[in-house]
């Protein structure tokens, strides 16, 4: 009878048809003045959610490099390029301009080149030539310490431009620059055909041109100057694509070969124009 008892004291009552407790209004007075404090501060910007040019890329995707401001040409842009690891590289970029038809703005999609290990105003007439003839042209200075990534990181930042064709992109590089444009290319199949100019770095390159063969490149070289000529003929030898090497007497190397031989810009943008159009 206890525990009979004790459960039917446990039982719910048997709800009613209308509340039978009696509810209030809250009993806090408003405060006087406005609570403007933020409730939690933010965390920083977020890249792919703030800004409107990274909103619509994929995740990982490259950003186009960021123009900065018109250098010495209409057509010759001081550039940015943000790198994963958190720096930056800088650089000027030669692309055409728009065209207009019919009311639509038309950006012609043209070849690409990578220019590595120089700073602009050391290169030339070979930025202006190859731009002439209908490359899209960048120059990155890029730090002789940089890594893989950091090319990796320039030349999707470069294959996003929308003056550029990124089926076809070649790297030139001159010195050390030589050697990143190799190793770069080597690991990078957005690159298409490369260009050295008195590469440094001779085993290395060795190893590396292994893994980037059949792919073709292009070599010019001091035929004065023992190194230089040593690295530039042992490259030669295990190249298993289209090759071309040039040699030059008492014309120094590295960026020396290009001032004391105005040719060597005409015959590389000869070269580029013969080879690329054969990549499928």
């Amino acid at each position: 009878m206890l525990i009979l008892g004790a459960c039917s004291a446990l039982s719910p009552e048997v709800p009613t048809l209308t509340p039978t407790w009696d509810y209030t209004a809250p009993t806090i007075e408003p405060t006087s003045s406005l609570f403007r404090t933020r409730p939690t501060e933010p965390v920083g910007i977020n890249p792919g959610q703030n800004i409107p040019q990274a909103a619509s890329i994929p995740a990982n995707g490259a950003l186009p490099p960021l123009i900065v401001e018109s250098s010495d040409g209409v057509d010759a842009k001081l550039v940015q390029i943000p790198l994963s690891n958190g720096g930056m590289v800088f650089g000027r970029l030669y692309e055409s301009a728009p065209v207009f038809i019919e009311d639509q703005v038309i950006l012609p999609r043209l070849p690409g080149v990578l220019l590595l290990g120089a700073p602009p105003d050391e290169w030339g007439s070979l930025p202006t030539t190859l731009y002439a003839a209908g490359y899209t042209v960048m120059i990155a200075e890029m730090g002789v310490n940089q890594d893989f990534e950091s090319f990796e990181d320039v030349i999707n930042s470069f294959s996003e431009l929308q003056t550029i064709y990124p089926g076809l992109i070649a790297a030139v590089g001159v010195r050390e620059g030589a050697d990143q444009a190799l190793i770069g290319c080597t690991g990078e199949l957005l690159c298409d055909a490369v260009v050295l100019i008195s590469p440094v770095s001779r085993d290395t390159l060795v190893n590396m041109l292994v893994d980037y063969n059949p792919r073709p490149i292009y070599i010019a070289a001091s035929q004065t100057d023992e190194t230089d000529l040593d690295v530039a003929e042992a490259l030669a030898r295990i190249a298993t694509g289209e090759i071309r090497l040039r040699l030059f007497e008492n014309s120094g190397i590295g960026l020396s070969l290009l001032h004391n031989n105005p040719d060597l810009a005409t015959d590389i943008t000869s070269w580029l124009d013969e080879t690329l159009v054969d990549i499928p």
